[in-house]
């Protein structure tokens, strides 16, 4: 548990897949990726399937607050 909350109702994101997304999904997260950053076109099929793919935290964020409300 990450302060309380289940380990998969936690969402890492981030910008690479590999390291980023699917790690957290191996350590039992949600994994995010984002398109900024070290993010290259094609990279959310490459290794793996994020959970979730947004183009920016903008957007990421949005998505959060919307889970919330």
């Amino acid at each position: 548990m990450l302060s309380g909350m289940p380990a998969c109702e936690t969402l890492m994101v981030g910008d690479d897949v590999r390291d980023d997304v699917l790690g957290a999904q191996k350590a039992g997260l949600r994994g995010a990726l984002v398109k900024t950053g070290k993010y290259q076109p094609g990279d959310e099929n490459r290794y793996g399937n994020p959970d979730y793919v947004f183009e920016n935290l903008e957007e990421m964020a949005d998505f959060v607050i919307q889970q919330y409300n």
